[in-house]
């Protein structure tokens, strides 16, 4: 197809194929997003811990950080590339950014 030289979309699909385009790829920032805020609400003890030893010290070494974070909420057993799962949550619902407590 060639391009609409009358439209702003500068791709070779459709408008609308375009916009469908954005809002998946949309959900799916959205999605990150909500997680990526959700950890670090679940680590923001440890993680403000962390700051206030940098601003007294300026540094940490390797031994230091590993016993500050080996509390952490992780979620290594949450593959961060299975892209399936996270445009799988995006089709569910749109993301929610968690309160802060």
């Amino acid at each position: 197809r060639q391009p609409n030289f009358g439209s702003t979309n500068k791709y070779l699909v459709s408008d609308r194929t375009a916009e469908q385009i954005d809002d998946a790829v949309k959900k799916i920032v959205d999605t990150l997003f909500a997680r990526t805020y959700e950890i670090l609400l679940k680590n923001k003890e440890i993680i403000d811990k962390c700051v206030q030893i940098l601003l007294d010290k300026e540094t940490l070494n390797e031994k230091e950080i590993l016993e500050l974070t080996k509390d952490m909420y992780r979620v290594a057993e949450e593959p961060f590339h299975s892209l399936e799962k996270v445009e799988e949550e995006a089709s569910d619902e749109e993301p929610q950014v968690p309160e802060e407590k």
